[in-house]
C-alpha cells in the first residue's frame, strides 16, 4: 500500500470526525481559537493514538477489539445522541443549547473522541498485519493525524456556516447525526 492509498484510508476513519464536529460546532455558543484547537487537537491525537496503538498490539487483542469496537462505539454515540435530542426538546433557545453538547467541555470531547477513534484500531491491526516497518507507521500516524484534524476544522467550518438555518433546532440534528454515526458503525461491522 502507497501513501496515496492510506491518505484515502485515513479520509474514510475521519468521516465521524467531521460528522462529530458539525454536529458537535451546531451547538457550540462561542469559542475561542485555542479552545478549538483543543476540540481539533483532541481528535487528531486520540485517532493517531489509537492507530498506533492498533499497530503496536495487533497481534495480543485483535480478537477482543474486532468483536466489540462497533458495540462500545455505537453504545456511547446512541447514549450521547439521545440525551441530546431529549435535551434538545426541552430548550427552545439557541443558548440553551450549549449544555446538551459542548465540544469545550472536557469529559464529553474525551468520549467523542474516544467513539470516533475505535476504527483506527482495527486499521492499526491490519497495517501491523501488513508488516510495514516503524518508519512508515510513524508516516503514516502523521498522515492521519493531519487528515483528522482537516475533517475536524472542516466540520467546526460548516457548523459555523449552517448554524442560523437550523439554530432551533441545533442540538436535536447534532443528536440525530450522532445516532446516525454509531448506527453507521454498527451496521459496517454486523453486515
Amino acid at each position: 500500500m502507497n501513501y496515496i492509498e492510506f491518505f484515502f484510508i485515513a479520509a474514510t476513519l475521519s468521516f465521524d470526525t467531521f460528522a462529530v464536529s458539525l454536529a458537535g460546532g451546531l451547538t457550540l455558543v462561542s469559542a475561542s481559537a485555542a479552545g478549538k484547537a483543543r476540540i481539533i487537537l483532541s481528535f487528531a491525537l486520540m485517532q493517531s493514538s489509537f492507530f498506533a496503538a492498533g499497530w503496536y498490539t495487533a497481534s495480543l487483542f485483535a480478537h477482543v477489539i474486532a468483536a466489540w469496537d462497533h458495540w462500545i462505539a455505537f453504545s456511547i454515540l446512541l447514549l450521547l445522541g439521545i440525551k441530546i435530542i431529549a435535551d434538545s426538546i426541552k430548550s427552545a433557545k439557541c443558548g440553551q443549547e450549549r449544555k446538551n453538547i459542548n465540544l469545550l467541555n472536557g469529559r464529553q470531547l474525551l468520549l467523542l473522541s474516544m467513539a470516533t477513534s475505535i476504527d483506527a484500531i482495527a486499521a492499526g491491526i491490519s497495517m501491523a498485519f501488513a508488516e510495514f516497518n516503524g518508519f512508515r507507521i510513524l508516516v503514516d500516524i502523521l498522515i492521519l493525524a493531519a487528515v483528522t484534524a482537516a475533517a475536524a476544522i472542516a466540520g467546526l467550518s460548516g457548523a459555523a456556516k449552517i448554524k442560523g438555518i437550523f439554530c432551533s433546532k441545533a442540538s436535536l440534528v447534532g443528536g440525530v447525526i450522532l445516532i446516525l454515526i454509531g448506527t453507521k458503525i454498527l451496521i459496517e461491522h454486523i453486515c
